[in-house]
């Protein structure tokens, strides 16, 4: 049973051009029957009918047995239209691109059946009740419209709904598929409550149990239906004169029966002419002879001949259908990715373009990435300096080299010596093998090691012979092999300057235990406008307070190199951040719109999956993984060629380059992929915003923004 109390329904409420297209209606509607909204276009029943179908909201209270909306929320909503109504729609609102099978499989999935005997069982059942069994693999596309309405009938029947919501199922069917139709819902109705909308007054009286009539949102009768003086078109060429009002004159040389549909302000004007006995005939109205039309005159009424109900073969017996049935859930999820991964690949052409945006995307994304990377991280295995080495800050307003030269008279500093070297080790494995390592580090006066002990070899005694620290060395051995020894090394020779230059040669003449990371030879240069010092004393702190006396600051080279960078990678960032915001906002904006784009491209379909009571999460979650697959098949894509491109291709540069080059990719492997998921949840949740805000809407508004 269904009750309505107190039902409104205003259109531009408050404004000029308000509508209250439902009117204060209280309605009790009982568990079976065929029930008829009648009335002219625009009185409010189509919106009515969706009201009470859950279709629609409206303010007012209705109940379904002991299930009760005051207010309208679509969950509860929902729940209500999948288990108790179905619909059978004017346009059909069919699954075009699917097969006749698949639309009613997919009505049962709506409300979780998904054991595939029990919906081979349901669908094969319902479709040779409607005569379509043999169509069950044809795509709904190629079905004539009394074909599509029977599976539209038949989507509701597998579902075993107790309300069938049939809005003009006959409005596009010619008369004897109207016919056919009418005649299935009536046997509907002895066991589930039928409620139509049509405006055809004869197929009304004849099938309904009740006609509700209604004028102007309001309800202003409710009568009986009268099938005894009904008319209705077979659709058969047959013209049942017992259905017509007839006319006879008779006198002695004529006999004439005029039949007429309706004798309402007519009048006839007849003329016979008989000539070499011809007869011919003049009228004022249109006149076509019998003989030349494929009509038969039947002395009957044409309710004697329609086919109704009670001798036809439909006999819908659902209890053969299974209700304790353990369906999975999993199995529609399984689906449902499936489903979108063989539909991103069946998208149209036009589909391709955009594809092909979201991919250079991507691109944009890894080069803000790459960028964004080399001047937030400083890669701290670059800075080879040694943190026993020391500088002060240059400050070209003082006298740096004079206060330094003060500091060491006083015993401050040990020496000043030149910049960091660039040192190239060559070790031959053998005659087609060449190991080469590069280490950026300092030559220092062999007098600072002096008291420190010789771990291999001896120190030098001319300006061609150099002396490793053992850190230095270790550095080394450890870019050759994991077990080589000291013992390589002696001999060996050391070259200085920078990648691709030549300079000075030394021979390895020994290995000192020193933990600083620095060469020692005889006469190194020094130099008064760079100022490093290598400690060996305990005066730090006495220096420390000088240099800041004389406004100077020192700190380890390594240090202040790490600063320097960071300030330049600062200066760099301001420039790139705002570029990288404007392209990520523009990015955002290209995938909402263009999301957009695709759900009013598929709101037939959400439209449809709505009103099969598929529930809001389910249909987002299947857009989730459209998204997902999307953006994994272009975005990502994209973003993961750049960015391990790159990687391979940075790599291989600083090996030629013997470690000098800039490193081109500063981003590590768990900030890679911290992107990558930042890039799909983006997508996905921009993605998404659509189709939540549409879904915020009721099943007839999604369906109606189609229609327009």
């Amino acid at each position: 049973m269904i009750k309505v109390t107190n039902l409104n329904k205003y259109y531009n409420k408050n404004k000029n051009n308000e509508i209250h297209v439902i009117n204060d209606v209280s309605l009790t509607l009982p568990d079976t029957g065929l029930i008829t909204f009648f009335g002219a276009s625009g009185s409010g029943k189509t919106t009515l009918l969706n009201v009470i179908g859950g279709l629609d909201k409206a303010s007012g209270i209705i109940q379904y047995d002991n299930e009760t909306i005051k207010k309208y929320r679509l969950t509860k909503v929902d729940k209500i239209r999948k288990e108790k109504i179905a619909y059978v729609f004017q346009n059909y609102h069919l699954l075009l691109s699917e097969t006749v099978y698949d639309n009613l499989k997919i009505a049962l999935h709506a409300i979780n059946i998904t054991d595939e005997d029990e919906i081979k069982k349901r669908v094969e059942y319902v479709l040779k009740l409607v005569g379509l069994y043999k169509f069950r693999k044809k795509l709904a596309s190629a079905l004539s419209g009394g074909q599509m309405q029977r599976v539209a009938i038949a989507r509701c029947l597998v579902k075993e709904a107790s309300i069938i919501i049939a809005d003009e199922p006959t409005g596009n069917l010619d008369s004897k598929n109207s016919l056919d139709i009418m005649n299935i819902l009536k046997k509907i109705s002895k066991s589930a409550l039928v409620l139509l909308v049509t405006h055809d007054k004869n197929l009304a009286e004849y099938f309904s149990d009740s006609i509700i009539e209604i004028s102007d949102g309001k309800v202003i009768g409710e009568r009986a239906s009268d099938k005894e003086n009904a008319v209705l078109d077979a659709g058969d060429n047959k013209i049942y004169l017992q259905d017509l009002e007839k006319i006879e004159e008779n006198n002695d040389n004529l006999s004439s029966t005029i039949y007429l549909e309706n004798n309402e302000n007519k009048k006839i004007e007849l003329k016979l002419v008989e000539r070499n006995n011809i007869f011919y005939l003049e009228s004022n109205v249109k006149i076509k002879l019998l003989e030349d039309t494929n009509f038969k005159l039947i002395d009957a009424k044409s309710t004697d001949f329609t086919k109704t109900i009670e001798n036809d073969d439909f006999e819908y017996d659902h209890s053969i259908f299974s209700n304790n049935l353990k369906n999975s859930s999993f199995k529609l999820f399984l689906r449902q990715i499936k489903d979108s991964f063989f539909n991103f690949f069946n998208r149209k052409k036009r589909t391709k373009f955009f594809h092909f945006a979201m991919f250079l995307i991507g691109i944009i994304v890894a080069f803000m990435n790459i960028s964004l990377a080399n001047y937030t991280y400083v890669n701290k295995n670059t800075i080879s300096y040694d943190n026993s080495v020391y500088k002060v800050k240059e400050d070209y307003s003082k006298d740096v080299a004079n206060i330094l030269s003060v500091a060491k008279t006083q015993g401050l500093i040990d020496e000043i010596y030149n910049d960091q070297s660039m040192l190239r080790f060559n070790y031959f494995t053998n005659y087609y093998k060449n190991t080469e390592v590069t280490v950026t580090d300092y030559i220092f006066n062999t007098n600072l090691i002096e008291g420190n002990t010789l771990i291999k070899g001896t120190m030098p005694v001319n300006n061609n012979e150099i002396v490793l620290s053992k850190k230095l060395a270790d550095e080394i051995l450890s870019n050759i092999d994991s077990k080589a020894t000291y013992d390589i090394l002696i001999g060996e020779d050391l070259s200085e300057g920078y990648a691709f230059s030549a300079g000075p040669r030394y021979k390895i003449v020994g290995i000192v235990d020193r933990d600083s990371k620095c060469a020692y030879k005889l006469n190194a240069n020094a130099s008064s406008f760079i100022v490093y010092s290598c400690f060996t004393t305990s005066k730090y702190d006495q220096l420390k307070g000088y240099l800041e006396n004389n406004g100077l600051v020192m700190d380890t080279v390594y240090n202040i190199t790490y600063q320097q960078i960071k300030e330049q990678n600062r200066e760099q960032k301001l420039i790139l951040v705002p570029v990288i915001i404007i392209l990520f906002a523009i990015s955002l904006v290209y995938i909402y719109f263009s999301m957009r784009s695709k759900m009013i491209n598929d709101i037939y379909t959400i439209g449809i999956y709505r009103a099969l009571s598929y529930s809001r999460t389910k249909i987002t979650v299947k857009y989730v993984f459209d998204i997902f697959f999307m953006t994994l098949f272009t975005t990502a894509l994209g973003y993961l060629m750049i960015t391990l491109g790159s990687s391979i291709i940075s790599k291989a540069i600083n090996k030629v380059s013997m470690g000098y080059a800039t490193q081109i990719v500063a981003s590590e492997f768990l900030s890679t992929y911290l992107i990558l998921a930042g890039i799909f949840a983006v997508s996905i949740i921009i993605g998404i915003l659509p189709i939540t805000s549409l879904l915020r809407k009721t099943p007839s508004q999604i369906l109606a923004k189609y229609d327009i």
